[in-house]
């Protein structure tokens, strides 16, 4: 937020000061309007506007740091996460592979006893009626 408040106000001045001497130029002396007075205000306002880009691309420069270091912590916090998740993972694999099994001896069991016989003949005298 500061970031943001610190480059408005860069503008701000910088504008204002731009629109300031455009509205003044016109009540100056004409001394002040020769050949060597607009060389040396052109120089000053060209070094105004180098420092400005300057001060400009460091707001950016640390904006984009700023990102990065929050980026890598939230990618180390979610490596955390996930490798306090992983034995969780390991158990529910390994309980659902165990259900697949029980599931797979429950259908043989069915399929060569008595009871998958009667279902079988249930759902046929069902089909039936």
């Amino acid at each position: 937020m500061r970031i943001v408040v610190f480059g408005a106000l860069a503008f701000a001045v910088i504008f204002g000061g731009g629109l300031l001497g455009f509205l003044l130029s016109p009540r100056l002396p004409e001394s002040y309007n020769d050949a060597g007075t607009r060389a040396v205000v052109t120089t000053a306002m060209r070094t105004v506007s180098l420092l400005s880009a300057l001060v400009l691309g460091l707001l950016v420069a640390t904006a984009k740091n700023k990102f990065d270091s929050n980026n890598a912590q939230t990618e180390r916090f979610a490596a955390d996460a996930m490798s306090l998740n992983l034995p969780r993972i390991r158990r529910r694999l390994a309980a659902a592979d165990a259900n697949s099994a029980w599931r797979n001896q429950r259908a043989v069991r069915d399929v060569w006893t008595d009871r998958a016989g009667w279902r079988k003949s249930r759902s046929v005298n069902l089909a039936r009626r």
